[in-house]
């Protein structure tokens, strides 16, 4: 019974904090909502930024246990690893969206100062969820004269530029940009090719050498 009222309590504050954001949240809203009496609410949860705390570590939980097993099946091409985890986070994102709302408005959005010091923290823990390792990446295609360990950071700096950019650009929706998820994997998609196959042509590239 005590797990049943402590459950309730959380997944209702996720549909709060997902929907409005750390700052527009009311307790008052999410006691109305779960039935229950303001005391029986910081029983649990000592007080907001505790409960905002738990709702969000609960969601790096689950981020943590899903990125775990889609890692360990990507395969090691550079390119391919990296559309593969891209594709991961949407798959996740599209199946758990009151998660991505909950994640996207804490890490993107201007950070209130009450919540700053647990938002830095958390927001390493989710960066290291969600991030491919060099040391898993097969980077044997390089071409001679190109340093492996710079064109994986090039590569994957792209990725992180485009996906910040995204972010940006539609946090202040009310689904976060969930809707447009799969034509923006198309679009990480192109411009890994770009990388990959180069974006001069031969000819071109001979007649302009450094």
């Amino acid at each position: 019974m005590v797990e049943d009222k402590r459950k309730l309590i959380m997944d209702i504050a996720l549909e709060h904090f997902a929907a409005f954001g750390y700052e527009k949240t009311s307790t008052n809203q999410i006691i109305h909502q779960a039935g229950i009496s303001k005391g029986i609410l910081f029983h649990y949860f000592s007080s907001k930024k505790q409960l905002y705390a738990t709702v969000l570590d609960h969601g790096l939980e689950r981020v943590a246990s899903f990125m775990k097993d889609a890692l360990s099946e990507l395969p090691t091409d550079l390119f391919e690893c990296i559309v593969g985890m891209s594709r991961a986070k949407m798959n996740f994102y599209l199946h758990e969206p009151a998660t991505y709302k909950l994640l996207v408005g804490a890490f993107s959005a201007p950070i209130p100062e009450e919540t700053a010091d647990l938002i830095a923290e958390r927001r390493r823990l989710m960066a290291a969820h969600m991030s491919v390792s060099f040391e898993n990446v097969d980077m044997s295609k390089v071409r001679a004269g190109v340093d492996p360990s710079q064109a994986f950071d090039l590569v994957t700096s792209v990725v992180n530029l485009l996906s910040t950019r995204f972010i940006e650009r539609h946090r202040e929706r009310p689904d976060r940009g969930l809707e447009l998820l799969e034509p923006f994997l198309e679009q990480i998609g192109q411009y890994l090719e770009m990388i990959e196959s180069g974006i001069y042509s031969p000819l071109n590239k001979e007649g302009n050498k450094r």
